[in-house]
């Protein structure tokens, strides 16, 4: 008996370490073309959740905004997007209020509080996606939500207004890259674990740039100090064969292009005037916020940052409520009319914002986020 159950345990142990070693599944991908345009896909049937509750008008709406906290530029932006479309579209009371640190908790009791006093729509940013059921109840109560940011999951919102789709990003992403390094060279990749991002990158770059080499993908944790060991390590490790780091997060391209610069590999910077050789030049590109990144594209690290407006999602997100509200935007639509924006496409119940955008040293005067 004590024979077949050391039998038994090693079948165990050997079956576990197989199915450690099979590769994690990979995201599927749907690269836009090498010209641009995106790919065909099937269209989605509606699956978000609207409240049963008649259609009115849009004068006197009373409506909550809960970003994901206070005293943030970046979703103060939002919210200004937001309260220029209120101000636009009708008499509209509505109401702000948001954690004042990222706590999901916090988040929740302040949308409990409001459970009596929003009458019409709710437009938010979760945390987290566990304020999926505190949402469900309030749609079941007769309120439209719409959410942005994080999507709480089709149960839990009318729409969801998606700022940045993973194949958009990674073309204009692509395209920057290949944009500053002449379509050809070896590059390195800090994530924080954006796997999507990752998938869809290659996916366009191995179609549309095969002399663009990557060399390897570091996964650390979203800090400026992690994030400067990472890349420092990466210089030391690939020295001239590394062209580009390409950081998909803010602060991952910021400690990026700290490290390129304690290394003296920036094509152009104030404290060491020029790099030492052109092969020694290594470009920092990626995605991330304007007042992160503007000291590092001001000293000549980056010239080019792949963002998104939060102002035009809050103005978006905001419109698609008030809309949903007096019935002008029906759960089958396939198009979105946008007074900001014009048309967006709509697959399903999410709201596609469109390609993020590029800033450079000549337009990044104009966002402060």
């Amino acid at each position: 008996m004590k024979h077949v159950w050391l039998v038994v345990c090693a079948l165990i142990a050997l079956v576990s370490h197989l199915a450690a070693q099979e590769p994690a599944e990979q995201p599927m991908t749907a690269a836009y073309a090498c010209d641009g345009t995106p790919p065909q896909r099937e269209p989605l049937a509606y699956d978000g959740t609207a409240p049963e509750v008649s259609a009115v008008d849009v004068g006197n709406l009373n409506l909550l905004h809960i970003p994901q906290v206070i005293n943030s530029a970046y979703f103060s932006r939002a919210a200004q997007g937001a309260e220029e479309v209120s101000r636009l579209l009708g008499t509209i009371t509505l109401t702000t209020d948001a954690p004042t640190r990222m706590n999901a908790a916090q988040q929740a009791r302040i949308l409990r509080n409001y459970f009596n006093k929003v009458q019409n729509g709710v437009l938010i940013a979760p945390i987290s996606a566990e304020l999926a059921a505190t949402l469900s109840e309030l749609i079941a109560s007769g309120v439209w939500v719409v959410a942005y940011e994080l999507d709480p999951g089709p149960e839990a919102r009318a729409w969801f207004v998606e700022a940045a789709e993973p194949n958009a990003l990674a073309y204009v992403l692509g395209e920057s890259l290949a944009r500053q390094l002449g379509g050809e060279g070896r590059f390195a990749v800090l994530s924080a674990g954006h796997a999507a991002w990752e998938a869809e990158l290659q996916a366009y770059l191995e179609q549309c740039y095969p002399d663009l080499t990557w060399l390897e993908t570091v996964v650390v944790a979203d800090e400026y100090e992690t994030a400067v060991v990472a890349a420092a390590e990466l210089i030391a490790t690939h020295g001239d064969d590394l062209d580009a780091i390409v950081a998909l997060d803010s602060l991952l391209l910021v400690g990026a292009g700290q490290a390129v610069i304690d290394t003296e590999r920036c094509p152009l910077n104030s404290q060491t005037a020029a790099a030492r050789s052109a092969d020694q030049v290594v470009v920092v590109a990626g995605v991330g916020r304007p007042d992160d990144v503007r000291a590092l594209i001001e000293s000549g690290c980056a010239s080019e940052l792949v963002t998104w407006d939060p102002q035009a999602v809050g103005a978006v997100a905001l419109e698609a409520l008030v809309a949903s509200i007096t019935g002008a935007l029906q759960p089958n639509a396939e198009r979105f009319e946008t007074q900001r924006l014009g048309p967006l496409e709509v697959v399903g119940s999410v709201i596609k914002m469109g390609l993020p955008l590029v800033i450079t040293a000549e337009t990044i005067a104009d966002f402060e986020f």
